[in-house]
């Protein structure tokens, strides 16, 4: 909440910048995959063996597993979404849904139909024959597509699985928001993520389905759910972060190494499909938390920084990261000095994508943001 003590709006500083690092990190992982199509292995990848050494390794997978970005985008939303809606439920003893949706409808709808607009222009441009159809994704079913056929059928739009994935939140989550008792929620909360965990567990067990396990509403609600719970908490029991800069330094280092190490969307075992997420979310989920909300975060930044911008713009960046990818490096050239290096193209790749999300951003979505105010009852500040 403002801590201006203003109550006609909600605020939380910084959360602009956590969107930003979570489409920051989804671009990183999408340039990756796109930049290894093109020229293969990056040049800081070594081979011994046949095998990648360690420390390239190492970077190999941090890169990859900028994915995690989804995951914060989902904590992300969860805590909003239900901060907002349970103030709208306590100051007005009802929640308007036909407002909730129209809100979230001018938010997301226009740049997602956007995306599958531009998407044949794409595939003409690359000489791809692009998805069979794309109704799937016309009616926010992709992530199921994608699942049954087990493969990445929907390209340039497969990334939009996880707008998918949230729809269904946004269309379910207000009712039971309005018809539970608000004391009910934590055990709300509880049976839902073990929904989810067994969910997995069952895929794993009776039909071996990674492709569904990654994209399936019910295997990757629970994170959407426990950003829903801190919302709920932060809303009705605040408190601030008490945690010591030297335990936030050690999670940091400790989520770091995780994200070296190994890649968190490898599942192999019945442990790692039902808990190894956990740990991932876990640990960024309470960095998040005390980045927003520690009377001294580890980072400080002003309110008026350009990180606060490209929060704004994440969504674009997001949609035009994956949308794009292809074409830029189709048109990037294959020979010269700076070509293959890899950190040159992400730069360029990086700024590539933020200029188109900012001409979508003040061009386009800027027309629907000022409709969506209109339907607004909680109040947030830009």
């Amino acid at each position: 909440m403002d801590k201006t003590g203003n109550l006609d709006r909600v605020y939380f500083k910084n959360l602009d910048v956590l969107r930003f690092l979570s489409a920051f990190l989804v671009l990183i992982h999408h340039h990756f995959q796109y930049y290894e199509g093109k020229f293969g292995s990056p040049s800081f990848i070594h081979f011994e063996n046949n095998a990648i050494t360690q420390s390239s390794g190492w970077l190999k997978n941090f890169f990859e597993n900028g994915m995690i970005g989804v995951d914060m985008f989902f904590l992300i939303s969860g805590f909003l979404i239900t901060y907002l809606l349970f103030t709208e439920k306590e100051r007005n003893g009802t929640i308007k849904l036909g407002n909730f949706y129209r809100r979230r409808a001018l938010r997301i709808l226009p740049l997602y139909f956007l995306t599958l607009a531009l998407a044949p222009l794409i595939c003409n441009l690359m000489n791809h024959a692009g998805p069979s159809n794309y109704s799937s994704s016309v009616f926010f079913f992709g992530n199921f597509h994608m699942a049954s056929i087990m493969d990445w059928d929907l390209f340039p739009v497969s990334h939009l699985w996880s707008i998918c994935v949230e729809e269904h939140f946004y269309l379910i989550w207000p009712l039971v928001i309005i018809l539970i008792p608000k004391q009910w929620f934590p055990s709300i909360c509880m049976a839902l993520i073990f929904f989810s965990l067994l969910y997995r567990a069952y895929i794993f067990s009776y039909s071996p389905n990674w492709y569904r396990l990654y994209l399936d509403t019910g295997c990757r609600v629970d994170t959407l759910i426990i950003g829903s719970w801190a919302g709920y908490s932060n809303l009705y029991f605040p408190s601030q972060p008490r945690a010591t800069k030297t335990l936030r330094i050690v999670l940091l280092f400790i989520i770091l190494l995780l994200l070296i190490s190994g890649l968190s969307f490898k599942w192999d075992t019945v442990f790692e499909v039902m808990f190894k997420k956990y740990i991932y979310i876990c640990i960024t989920g309470y960095l998040m938390h005390t980045f927003l909300f520690h009377e001294k975060p580890l980072f400080t930044i002003g309110q008026k920084n350009i990180l606060h911008y490209l929060g704004k713009i994440s969504y674009g960046i997001y949609m035009f990261g994956a949308l794009t990818g292809p074409l830029f490096f189709k048109m990037y050239p294959s020979s010269g000095r700076w070509t293959n290096n890899y950190f040159v193209s992400l730069i360029l790749y990086a700024i590539f994508i933020i200029l188109l999300s900012i001409i979508s951003y003040e061009l386009f979505e800027k027309t629907y943001l000022r409709l969506k105010s209109k339907f607004e009852i909680i109040k947030t500040r830009p």
